[in-house]
C-alpha cells in the first residue's frame, strides 16, 4: 500500500460534500500501524479539506453581505436626500402659498366692487 506524505496532500473539497468517514472502521487491522496512520492522515486531510471549502464559503458569504450593507447605506443616504430636498420644497411651497394668500386678501372683495360699480352707475 503506497503512503502519502504531507508534502503531497492538496487542499480542495466542498463544504456543501461533508460526510462522516468510516474508513477507519473497516480498511485496517488493529495490528497495522503504518495503515492506521495513513487511514488518519487521510481523515485529518478530508477534514481539513472541508474546513478549508467552509472558509471560502464563509468569506464570500462575508463579501456578498459587505456588498449588500454598502447598497443599504447608499440607498439610506438616497433616502435623506430625498427627504431634505422634500422639505424643502414643502417649506417653499407653503412660503408661496401664504405669499399668494396675502396678496389674494389685499385684493378688494367681490362684494364691495359691485357696490362701487353700482354706486357710479347710479349716479349717471
Amino acid at each position: 500500500m503506497k503512503h502519502e506524505q504531507p508534502s503531497d496532500w492538496t487542499l480542495s473539497g466542498s463544504a456543501t460534500n461533508v460526510t462522516t468517514s468510516d474508513t477507519l472502521q473497516h480498511r485496517a487491522s488493529p495490528n497495522d500501524i503504518g495503515t492506521q496512520r495513513q487511514l488518519l492522515e487521510r481523515e485529518v486531510q478530508r477534514l481539513s479539506n472541508q474546513v478549508l471549502a467552509m472558509h471560502q464559503e464563509l468569506k464570500a458569504t462575508h463579501a456578498k453581505l459587505v456588498a449588500a450593507n454598502n447598497t443599504i447605506r447608499k440607498q439610506e443616504q438616497a433616502l435623506e436626500q430625498y427627504e431634505s430636498v422634500r422639505l424643502q420644497y414643502n417649506e417653499e411651497l407653503e412660503i408661496s402659498r401664504q405669499k399668494a394668500l396675502d396678496e389674494f386678501q389685499r385684493l378688494p372683495d367681490l362684494e364691495s366692487i359691485l357696490r362701487s360699480i353700482s354706486r357710479s352707475t347710479n349716479r349717471e
